[in-house]
């Protein structure tokens, strides 16, 4: 069982009590984002650390709770509105680990024959494998393809 439960509002610890703080696949489910990083801002100690990572290329889930896909840009400019500095944000995967996501997703979700999928899981598979290891996490985020993203910035 988890330590704590949160409502999504107020995380039921103490102002500047906790060092460190992860939200990972969250942010895009939360209708008001910048208002769940403030509030982690809130627990966290100064210099404390929170890291994030959210998708960029994934399929609509968790319906209707998906709410959001973030840029880079857009994910630091809410790190910095919700009080935190020093924020590093990086890309996961590149344009050929996007492809190999787009064609394994197809795969594996898009509504099809048992028989028919198990062929193409048979196909694609050295095509997906031969497309993640050649990819490059770009260092330049312009004209880019990105299958999610991480940040981790600290609180002031």
């Amino acid at each position: 069982k988890p330590d704590i439960f949160w409502d999504g509002v107020t995380i039921p610890l103490a102002d500047a009590s906790v060092d460190c703080a992860m939200a990972t696949e969250v942010l895009e489910h939360c209708p008001d984002p910048q208002a769940v990083l403030r509030e982690i801002a809130r627990v966290l100690r100064p210099g404390g650390h929170v890291f994030i990572t959210v998708p960029f290329l994934w399929p609509l889930h968790d319906a209707p709770y998906d709410e959001h896909r973030y840029t880079p840009f857009a994910l630091q400019r809410m790190l910095r509105a919700s009080g935190y500095i020093g924020e590093e944000v990086h890309a996961n995967g590149g344009w050929d680990a996007s492809l190999g996501q787009m064609i394994s997703l197809w795969v594996m979700r898009r509504p099809m024959p048992n028989a028919l999928r198990n062929v193409l899981k048979y196909v694609s598979y050295p095509v997906v494998r031969f497309l993640v290891k050649r990819d490059k996490v770009p260092a330049e985020l312009d004209w880019l393809m990105i299958t999610s993203l991480w940040a981790i910035a600290r609180k002031a």
